[in-house]
């Protein structure tokens, strides 16, 4: 049953994915400077602990921008989805949505590496998927229904 409810989120992840760069651009990378007036850092951190603080400079190149823009769309039409779910009361318990979120949690995870490790206390979906969860296993688990195996654990939360 509930992977004749997930058949229509896959073409209109796509859709909204790509709509917005249907117009050729020819911009291949954007430099951006942060103003450091807006970020202030405690008095102690110039030690060795945290440094100066992060850079004021950066690049980002289209490919990183369309990636990080599909991502959050599919974070936004997956929460959208298990709202409606949990609306039709497929979806069981609480469910905390993260609407709203999204560019918090792509702007996080690509600043983390593989090897970092996350803990969220709640609104873990959109987390969950930038590492590398389909949006079907969480579904899945999200309804109650068998989850497979990741890593020897088990991802279940609703035990």
């Amino acid at each position: 049953m509930l992977l004749r409810l997930l058949r229509p989120v896959r073409p209109v992840l796509c859709q909204v994915a790509t709509s917005g760069f249907r117009r050729q651009s020819t911009v291949t990378s954007a430099r951006f400077t942060l103003n450091s007036d807006v970020y202030k850092l405690h008095e102690g951190t110039t030690g060795a602990s945290l440094g100066s603080g992060p850079p004021l400079e950066g690049e980002i190149t289209r490919e990183e921008m369309t990636g990080m823009y599909s991502l959050m769309a599919a974070i936004r039409e997956l929460e959208t989805k298990a709202g409606d779910l949990y609306l039709e009361k497929i979806i069981r318990g609480f469910l905390h949505r993260c609407n709203g979120q999204e560019a918090s949690i792509v702007g996080l995870e690509s600043a983390l590496t593989p090897g970092d490790e996350l803990i969220t206390a709640y609104r873990c979906h959109g987390y969950t998927h930038t590492r590398g969860v389909s949006v079907k296993e969480i579904m899945a688990e999200l309804a109650g229904e068998p989850v497979t195996q990741r890593n020897g654990r088990e991802r279940r939360k609703r035990d």
